[in-house]
């Protein structure tokens, strides 16, 4: 059984995060959204093509909603 983080083809999963049951929008027929979810990959820099940087993907919650997911991504040097 496999432990966190979970690295494959380049995309480190952190946090599977949880499975939201209070809100009908981390979720449609397809796809789950999990509350708390992060993962982080590296890609090309927004600001300087020329390197790599780490990007941090997160779902969490949205604090002015309370019920829609957030879809956070950022980078170890907030590009």
């Amino acid at each position: 059984m496999k432990t966190l983080p979970f690295e494959t083809e380049g995309l480190c999963v952190t946090s599977l995060g949880k499975i939201v049951t209070d809100s009908e929008y981390f979720h449609d027929e397809q796809y789950i959204w999990p509350e708390v979810y992060t993962a982080e990959r590296k890609f090309i820099s927004t600001t300087d093509p020329s390197i790599k940087v780490s990007y941090k993907m997160e779902v969490l919650r949205d604090s002015d909603s309370k019920f829609r997911p957030l879809f956070k991504v950022t980078t170890e040097n907030a590009e």
